[in-house]
């Protein structure tokens, strides 16, 4: 993050602050999630392509404390959502119409601090729903649309979000966890030189496995973070939850379009298709990453 546009989001908050107003919506909201390295940003760049949605493009995500200012000038600059663009490096999307992540609004929300143990249930009680409620609201009612997000954050928080949110639906992909910790090692390589240095979400038992070796910490790391969506998914209905498969996925992502479209009509009537030219029909599948005999013999007995 740049000083330059934090001071740029802190001179905005207040000012994005008075344009929020406290509106009802019917659409739906879409949280496409997985584990580190599973996908999702595929996933999430196919779905935005196929639907008539709001999504949080690489513009908007500039401004994480002022996401009104950012939509506002995302419309008016005319990006071209959906943007049939595939390409991503470690979860990060080239073009600034492409999908973001929104980590900093989410850090920001939802209390996540950078270098201790996040505890969801514990922090509920310290983050203002009622606040987020109403940004997220009038971003789909200024769209008149959906709103997708990545939610590798807030898929910890189900409970609250189904408490403040009409409409929820998850989409989970999932992937052989043998994949998962082999992807994040090498993103872990990539992005901060080093497999033993921390990279993606801190989990519940960050304190207990920050000083373990890679292969060591990165299995209990995912298998942490797995535990925890599995309890929050609990807390859904049948209808509200779709699962994916990632092997599934790159051979025929259509299945997954008629299947978000299907929960879609299901739980607001309204079938939100876009028309979209030249959609994969499937994607090539990605290359294994190196095996790993310590971090693989940690998997298979954790998984």
């Amino acid at each position: 993050m740049s000083d330059f546009f934090l001071n740029l989001n802190n001179e905005l908050e207040s000012f994005n602050s008075n344009l929020v107003q406290d509106l009802s919506s019917e659409h739906p909201l879409i949280l496409v999630n997985g584990l580190p390295r599973s996908g999702t940003t595929l996933l999430m760049q196919y779905l935005s392509c196929s639907f008539s949605v709001l999504y949080i493009n690489n513009l908007m995500a500039r401004f994480w404390k002022a996401p009104l200012v950012g939509l506002k000038l995302s419309q008016a600059s005319n990006l071209s959502a959906g943007e049939l663009d595939f390409d991503s490096d470690f979860g990060r999307t080239n073009s600034l119409s492409s999908p973001h992540e929104f980590s900093y609004f989410w850090k920001e929300w939802l209390r996540i601090p950078e270098d201790q143990a996040y505890h969801p249930q514990e922090v509920d009680k310290k983050i203002d729903w009622i606040g987020l409620r109403k940004i997220l609201i009038h971003m789909q009612e200024e769209a008149n649309a959906p709103l997708m997000m990545k939610a590798m954050h807030p898929a910890r928080h189900i409970a609250q979000m189904r408490k403040h949110f009409k409409n929820i639906i998850v989409v989970h992909i999932e992937r052989d966890p043998l994949e998962v910790c082999r992807s994040l090692k090498k993103a872990r390589i990539k992005r901060l030189g080093d497999a033993n240095a921390w990279w993606s979400l801190i989990t519940t038992n960050y304190s207990e496995i920050e000083g373990h070796p890679y292969y060591l910490q990165i299995p209990r790391q995912i298998k942490s973070l797995a535990k925890e969506y599995e309890s929050n998914y609990e807390l859904l209905e049948e209808k509200n939850l779709i699962r994916v498969d990632f092997n599934d996925f790159v051979s025929n992502p259509a299945l997954v379009r008629a299947a978000l479209s299907d929960r879609l009509r299901e739980l607001s009537g309204i079938d939100y298709r876009r028309i979209t030219e030249g959609l994969p029909e499937s994607f090539n599948t990605p290359e294994a990453n190196d095996a790993d005999a310590l971090m693989d013999a940690e998997v298979r007995r954790l998984f």
